[in-house]
């Protein structure tokens, strides 16, 4: 970086200053052309396979290659360094999506307040450019590929604004199979009382499945939803019960008394089923539940239970429609 932003009027013995003053500057050129898409790939394998490696000054680097290419063959009164550094801001925009930070950071990397104008207009116009390629940013692109349960609510609110009519996008979508909904509901009885054996069985079938973080919602004899288990919180009930000693050990959780009955949620969030789907969207953003669930308007009964994950395959399924 700092032997590209270099300029050539005051360090006119630099290395690249010099290859700039040459007559034939073909191989200066491909140096720099080469240099550009060597980091570009690198970095992309890097980021790719989670070497921590870094996105910022890779993409710094990439940008300013380039900037310092165009600076050659555009116009020769202006320093081809002022366009390394607006090429380093652009592509960083273009790559992580950043605006205003990025357009401080810059500042604070020149030190130059006459170079604001154009680092402002390259990074909007890189932001532009990206964003009509691809509405999500790397970070965004990247938990999306892991499978990591992020949610962008202002995004996922205007995706839903644009699809969404009259006969489509309430909650009841979200709600998960009948198959699904019996493997993680478990009915308790007038005495409150859950076997382990159904608990743990229950526990097996979440991981089966992969809901890792799902969790057991507990509905009473009258259908109303009595409190919601994590799947974490049972996991922990169950192994200290199974290090128990072998003659205090119980066959059945008190669900009013002991530890599961201080692990269980007893006030989770619900949602009426026919609520608009961007109603959970922002009760997920705003209040940052990892689940909700979900009861007839009337009755209260519980009808199903959403986790963030089925929250955003939901977005993915409208989107790719």
């Amino acid at each position: 970086m700092e032997e590209l932003l270099v300029d050539c009027r005051e360090a006119p013995t630099a290395w690249i200053c010099v290859q700039e003053a040459q007559d034939d500057k073909s191989t200066y050129h491909a140096w720099l052309i080469t240099g550009t898409l060597v980091k570009l790939v690198l970095t992309t394998i890097t980021f790719g396979c989670k070497v921590p490696s870094g996105i910022i000054i890779p993409a710094l680097d990439a940008g300013a290659l380039f900037g310092r290419m165009t600076g050659q063959l555009l116009i020769n009164d202006i320093s081809p360094g002022i366009f390394a550094m607006v090429g380093a801001a652009a592509f960083l925009a273009g790559v992580c999506r950043m605006t205003v930070s990025l357009a401080v950071i810059m500042f604070e990397l020149t030190g130059e307040a006459h170079f604001i104008p154009p680092f402002m207009v390259a990074i909007l116009s890189s932001k532009w450019v990206a964003d009509a390629i691809s509405a999500d940013g790397v970070y965004d692109l990247s938990q999306h590929l892991l499978g990591h349960p992020f949610l962008d609510v202002e995004n996922a609110s205007s995706k839903i604004r644009k699809i969404q009519d009259d006969a489509t996008g309430t909650v009841g979508d979200l709600v998960p199979p009948p198959r699904t909904m019996d493997q993680i509901t478990v009915p308790i009885g007038p005495e409150y009382r859950v076997s382990r054996d159904v608990l743990a069985q229950k526990l097996s079938q979440l991981k089966a499945r992969g809901l890792m973080d799902a969790g057991l919602a507990l509905v009473n004899i009258q259908g109303l939803c009595y409190g919601y288990l994590p799947q974490e919180e049972l996991e922990l009930a169950l192994d200290v019960q199974n290090h128990a000693d072998a003659l205090t050990a119980s066959d059945e959780f008190d669900i009013r008394h002991g530890m599961l009955a201080n692990l269980i949620d007893r006030s989770p969030v619900t949602i009426a089923v026919g609520a608009p789907v961007e109603y959970a969207i922002e009760m997920f953003g705003k209040l940052g539940l990892r689940y909700l669930v979900v009861v007839e308007a009337e009755s209260a009964h519980v009808v199903g239970v959403i986790i963030k994950k089925r929250l955003l395959s939901y977005m993915d399924a409208i989107k790719d429609a």
